[in-house]
């Protein structure tokens, strides 16, 4: 079987990059990356590189990752075009306001209700459709197509706002929508409430994954795990099995002995929300010497034939290939340079 691995967040956005990654110890993945072939995938996000190995566009104006994304939170999108729309923190940058994190992880439900009764109570009719199956993910449904193409939030953390915000022929409608959304949370009790408390504030939304009704592909997995609603929802299109977080993911992910499994491992990414190095090296320590790890054994005990790993990054990412053979070349010396990329 085929093993298909995405990896983000291996790539620390502060200006002390050099000497974070200096201390980062990921043995498997450093082996890997010697001994494996490499090969370019043009990936910027994870959610581009599910998108890539599902068959689906990856960017531009027409990407319907919103729509199997609530899907895999178990709404039906019937035939509206979807746009996630998640709360994000804002911090005062170098030369204006710059986005502070992807999401609000400590945004709880009640927060996330109160927030979401403001926009409707606001906009009444006007509002698209809102759905909000998680606190930290929120969904627009729309009749016609929105009109804009959009940058992952990923991409955009510690850059300026306006360099994220949505392109094509509806900007202008956007713009003036979201300014309204910053204005009217501004001052909202929830928002008092977090900063009274030392949490970031929901500044916004942040618009993305835009795109129309697709009928869903036909991966090339029937099993995945991780937190990524846009895999759930590509598994329910094959009748596949997905699961946020198996106890035993490796082991869960080979049973049956299916011809292709996928895992979106997100732990840096999700470390980075902490904005300490310390944690973050931790957090990709643990993933090495956990999943990776046994992922490798299972490869060199024949169970899987072939890794194929996914490295998002900002100017393009890449793919890097494994399989046995790759592991018999020990005059490749392991190497860092990609974690750089």
């Amino acid at each position: 079987m085929r093993l298909r691995l995405i990896i983000p967040g291996l790539r620390w956005p502060g200006a002390d990059r050099q000497a974070v990654h200096a201390g980062l110890r990921m043995p498997t993945l450093d082996r890997w990356w010697a001994r494996g072939d490499r090969e370019s995938s043009g990936c910027t996000s994870a959610s581009a590189c599910i998108a890539r190995a599902a068959g689906l566009p990856s960017s531009g104006l027409d990407t319907p990752h919103a729509a199997f994304s609530l899907r895999g939170e178990g709404v039906d999108p019937g035939a509206l075009h979807w746009v996630r729309a998640d709360p994000v923190p804002f911090h005062v940058g170098r030369t204006g306001l710059a986005l502070a994190a992807a999401s609000l992880p400590d945004l709880d439900v009640d927060e996330a209700r109160a927030l979401a009764a403001a926009l409707r109570d606001h906009f009444g009719a006007e509002l698209p459709r809102l759905e909000a199956p998680h606190p930290q993910r929120w969904y627009l449904g729309l009749p016609a197509a929105p009109g804009i193409d959009t940058v992952d939030p990923d991409l955009a953390v510690g850059e300026d706002v306006a360099r994220g915000m949505p392109r094509g022929p509806e900007r202008a409608h956007w713009l003036a929508f979201l300014n309204e959304v910053q204005m009217l949370w501004h001052g909202h009790p929830v928002n008092r409430a977090r900063e009274a408390r030392g949490q970031p504030p929901a500044a916004s939304l942040w618009l993305h994954a835009a795109g129309t009704p697709a009928r869903a592909p036909t991966v090339p997995w029937s099993r995945s795990c991780g937190s990524s609603p846009l895999l759930a929802g590509l598994a329910l299109g094959r009748a596949g099995e997905h699961r946020h977080s198996p106890p035993d993911p490796v082991g869960w992910l080979l049973d049956g002995r299916p011809d292709e499994a996928c895992a979106l491992l997100s732990h840096g990414r999700d470390a980075l929300w902490s904005a300490d190095a310390g944690e973050w090296t931790r957090a990709l320590a643990a993933l090495d010497s956990g999943f990776l790890s046994q992922a490798d054994r299972a490869l060199a005990r024949g169970r899987v034939r072939e890794i194929r790993v996914s490295l998002p990054a900002p100017g393009g990412g890449l793919d890097l290939v494994v399989d046995r053979w790759s592991r018999m070349k020990l005059w490749r010396r392991p190497a860092r340079a990609g974690f750089d990329a």
